[in-house]
């Protein structure tokens, strides 16, 4: 989950997104448990499924340490499984990062 937008190496955009955030390699369990205590928190959008039967939806999610952003979360729950996976994580530009949340 982390590795993938944290990782210099790999989405550089992501990484540098997240790194303005606050976040990076060395606190990636910061990241992660951000996301799983807003995945708690905020509301599923644009809920459906996809053309292989898997549920995917977005939650979006204010985020940070050093600034707030609001994140855009995309997640799967695998056809016959109960458990959500994080599938991409971006900045939600149309949303403003000054939530409550």
């Amino acid at each position: 989950m982390t590795d993938y937008l944290l990782n210099p190496n790999g989405d550089k955009n992501k990484a540098d997104f997240f790194k303005t955030l606050g976040y990076n390699m060395k606190n990636r369990e910061r990241l992660k448990k951000d996301i799983l205590a807003k995945l708690k928190m905020n509301k599923a959008l644009s809920y459906g499924k996809n053309i292989n039967g898997d549920e995917v939806f977005q939650v979006n999610m204010l985020l940070g340490i050093s600034k707030k952003r609001m994140v855009a979360t995309g997640w799967v729950i695998p056809k016959g499984s109960k458990a959500p996976r994080l599938v991409t994580a971006y900045h939600n530009k149309k949303l403003k990062g000054r939530s409550k949340q």
